[in-house]
Parts: structure tokens; C-alpha cells; sequence
């Protein structure tokens, strides 16, 4: 009887590593991903940023013609 109980803690415990693995990984995805969404948005303002400059000197380039 004593040697299913341990069984059985030995089993739980080693369900709770692997959710505490999986719930890990999880987070590790999520990270990388917000990581990237950052990234992402970086480069959509530098984007913006330089279309807002190319535009400005093409107006300016214009009204010295």
C-alpha cells in the first residue's frame, strides 16, 4: 500500500514538472513574440519617420523650382 502511495506522489510530482515546463515554454513563446511585436513597431515608425522626411524634402525640393 505504501509503495503505490509513493507511486502515485512520484507520478503527481512528476506531472507538476512537466506543467511547470510546459508553462515555461509558454512564457518563452509569449516573450519572443512580444518581442518581435516591439521590433515590428520600431521599424514601422522608423518607416514612417523616413516617408514623413523623404516627403518634406520633396516638398521643399518642389518649391524651390
Amino acid at each position: 500500500m505504501k509503495n503505490k502511495f509513493n507511486q502515485q506522489v512520484a507520478a503527481k510530482s512528476d506531472l507538476q514538472e512537466q506543467l511547470i515546463n510546459s508553462e515555461e515554454e509558454k512564457l518563452n513563446v509569449s516573450k519572443a513574440l512580444i518581442d518581435l511585436q516591439i521590433e515590428n513597431t520600431k521599424l514601422n515608425e522608423q518607416m514612417l519617420n523616413s516617408n514623413q522626411k523623404i516627403n518634406t524634402d520633396l516638398l521643399h525640393t518642389q518649391e524651390e523650382l
